[in-house]
């Protein structure tokens, strides 16, 4: 018994110092636990701040800088824009010089603050080579950029924009080849001029109307055209100038010896009637979404004005580019045995039951012969339109080359596509009453520009000669593609 519990006591007693040491162990293991958990959370946190640094302090990515407009000359003063941009870590500074041989001119120099370092920033600057000592010749406008970033030992990524640049302070010079100007009002001539050098914006302003000029007439890249139109409500003492500005900002205006023949427009009376209206509103009202509700009258005068006008605008943008070639010859064909109906420039006064309602201008001339007749291309050109242009209906408009367009409308079918080239007296569709037409007839117009003039000069082979193609083979030059 005594050995029994001995033996007990002993085996009790190595029990207890073997838990002993299995919880001294367990002490052991957690301290590591413990440093390797805090070793993790240190590295975590040193990787962390290590990549803010890369992609924050220590990011790569350069300043994004723009010249506006990005200029290739310099006049006698030229203003230009630079804009810069970080969205990285900001903006640091911003340089602009112009450099001329050993010659540097600083013209800005800027420093951002931290605060607003990320917001895009703008410098407009005005350079006058005078006031800088710059001279004739070339230069080289250069524009520098740092952002915040610390790369570079600390001095920022950079960026470098340089521009070539000619300092050119002597304007254009323009000779005109063409003679005087004989235009008659609501009728058109043609200017043929030599430019000393190339120039972006060159041509004649009438009135307030400018009309750009081309080259592509002559086999001389520096000889320019031009159709200018006189609107039917510009008479006698209308300003026509030849007018030019180059690269470096440097502008000419001439007066250009013309003159002009005045004319006197008839008034012309027409009756609205309910049986009218009955029978054009359903297909023009369904485009025109102001009319809804309205009464016939009303729906009728929004049609005439509204609808006029954003059909004009689209005659607009139909014209506002021509092909540099001449496609046409001869004079225009017209249709044949067909008697005039209306005449350009007619201002015509709507009446609905004894009242005036409305007036507008007439801009060409109205056509009739037999119902559906084949209406012939006036003369070679290419189609620019072929669909419905709402108060005149099915329409077709050709380009001529050099800014020149003939209108055919209330077509009761189109034979041609846009694109298209067509030759002189082609079919290209037929008349019909489409659009704000009362009977069956083609309404034709000659157009410079978005500038509509009377088409009756373009069927008179004599009028042609004297204006036109007289001047163009009196220009002293080789023609291009004649």
């Amino acid at each position: 018994m005594i050995r029994t519990a001995l033996l007990v006591n002993v085996t009790t007693c190595f029990a207890s110092v073997e838990e002993s040491g299995k919880k001294v162990n367990s002490l052991r293991n957690g301290k590591r636990r413990s440093r390797w958990v805090l070793l993790l959370v240190a590295v975590a946190i040193l990787a962390g701040a290590g990549g803010w640094i890369f992609f924050t302090r220590m990011e790569g990515t350069a300043p994004v800088v723009a010249i506006d407009p990005p200029i290739s000359a310099v006049g006698k003063a030229r203003e230009f824009a630079v804009e810069v941009e970080d969205r990285g870590s900001g903006l640091r500074l911003l340089h602009v010089s112009m450099i001329q041989g050993d010659k540097k001119v600083a013209l800005l120099g800027q420093r951002f603050e931290a605060g607003s370092a990320k917001a895009p920033a703008r410098a407009t600057l005005r350079l006058v080579p005078a006031e800088h000592g710059l001279t004739e010749g070339p230069a080289l406008l250069r524009v520098e950029a740092r952002d915040r970033s610390w790369r570079h030992w600390g001095k920022g990524n950079p960026a470098l924009v340089e521009r070539a640049v000619q300092v050119d302070t002597r304007p254009p010079v323009l000779q005109v080849l063409s003679g005087t100007l004989n235009i008659n009002q609501g009728g058109c001539g043609l200017v043929i001029y030599r430019s000393s050098e190339p120039c972006p914006v060159s041509g004649v302003t009438v009135g307030d109307t400018f009309y750009p000029a081309q080259s592509g007439l002559y086999e001389d890249p520096l000889i320019l055209a031009t159709f200018v139109a006189l609107a039917y409500d510009q008479g006698q003492g209308t300003a026509i100038a030849l007018t030019a500005e180059d690269e470096a900002g440097n502008q000419t205006r001439i007066g250009l010896n013309h003159f002009i023949r005045p004319r006197q427009w008839r008034q012309d009376s027409l009756q609205i009637s309910d049986g009218f209206l009955s029978a054009i509103l359903p297909a023009l009202t369904a485009s025109v979404p102001e009319t809804a509700g309205l009464s016939p009258v009303a729906q009728f005068l929004q049609i005439n004005r509204g609808l006029r006008k954003a059909n004009y605008e689209k005659i607009v943008e139909l014209t506002r580019t021509s092909d540099d070639r001449r496609h046409w010859h001869d004079a225009f064909v017209r249709l044949p045995s067909a008697a005039n109906r209306a005449k350009f420039a007619d201002h015509r006064i709507y009446r609905y039951q004894g009242q005036e309602i409305d007036h507008q201008v007439h801009m060409g001339v109205d056509l009739a012969s037999l119902a559906a007749s084949p209406v012939p291309a006036g003369n070679r050109g290419r189609v620019v339109f072929a669909e419905n242009l709402g108060i005149y209906g099915q329409t077709v408009v050709l380009d001529h080359g050099f800014r020149l367009f003939s209108m055919y409308s209330h077509l009761s079918q189109i034979d041609v596509q846009p694109g298209q080239m067509v030759e002189r007296g082609a079919i290209i569709g037929r008349t019909g009453a489409t659009g704000l037409a009362g009977g069956d007839h083609l309404h034709y117009g000659m157009m410079v520009g978005a500038t509509f003039v009377n088409p009756i000069e373009w069927w008179d082979d004599h009028w042609i000669k004297d204006n036109v193609t007289d001047k163009i083979a009196g220009a002293g030059a080789a023609e291009k593609n004649g």
